[in-house]
């Protein structure tokens, strides 16, 4: 089993940029705040070698694309379908507690931000049925505490795995308190990140149809 993001990252006891102390469950460090490229970073526009945006211009794309994104990989890729779901614990750490196989659904078995209240992206596959809600950065318009609970209520009431498809690069988010208090299982962005690089998909979200691995290896090993 892969150590968890959260974990790998506590390692990380000095910062590279000033030499001075950080915190490991902020992914950054108060000196010279500097944070480190994720999934987030990707999805923002945000060069991994400057920590900038490098085209002003560049303007995120709704929730529904990365979550369309998603759904496209397990239609249409090769790569590996089954994701680690994780419990965020004390200190932040994602402790690794189920796999969630979403291998086998068709176009006929996936609802993408349902216009009744549901989950992000809904997916039944020969193994079952999951509600997934995709939190790609803060202030997007990710559901939030009773909302939250609410979808994960409506999925237990149906017999459904719920989960938060979150990335790590956004450590201040205070859903991360939400999901520890609560113990919504989260499905990292930088773990399917990772599986989508394998399989040579999406990669045409990088300028000139690089590696997507400069936002996901920090987390994975």
């Amino acid at each position: 089993m892969k150590e968890t993001p959260r974990e790998v990252l506590a390692e990380l006891t000095e910062c590279p940029d000033c030499r001075t102390t950080k915190q490991p469950a902020d992914r950054c460090c108060r000196k010279c705040a500097r944070t480190f490229p994720a999934a987030t970073w990707l999805f923002e526009g945000v060069s991994c070698g400057t920590g900038k945006k490098e085209r002003p211009e560049f303007m995120p794309p709704r929730e529904g694309f990365t979550t369309s994104l998603f759904a496209l990989y397990l239609l249409n890729s090769k790569g590996r379908k089954t994701f680690p779901l994780r419990q965020v614990r004390e200190n932040f750490r994602c402790i690794h507690t189920a796999n969630l196989d979403l291998g086998g659904a068709t176009f006929q078995q996936m609802a993408i931000d349902p216009r009744a209240g549901g989950a992000d992206l809904i997916v039944t596959t020969p193994s079952g049925c999951a509600h997934i809600e995709n939190k790609p950065w803060a202030g997007e318009s990710g559901r939030e505490g009773a909302q939250l609970e609410e979808l994960a209520r409506s999925a237990e009431q149906s017999g459904a795995t719920f989960c938060v498809l979150i990335s790590c690069g956004n450590p201040q988010d205070p859903l991360w308190n939400v999901i520890m208090e609560k113990r919504y299982p989260v499905l990292l962005w930088e773990e399917v990140l990772e599986r989508m690089d394998e399989a040579g998909f999406a990669r045409e979200l990088v300028e000139g149809g690089g590696t997507l691995e400069p936002y996901y290896k920090l987390y994975v090993r």
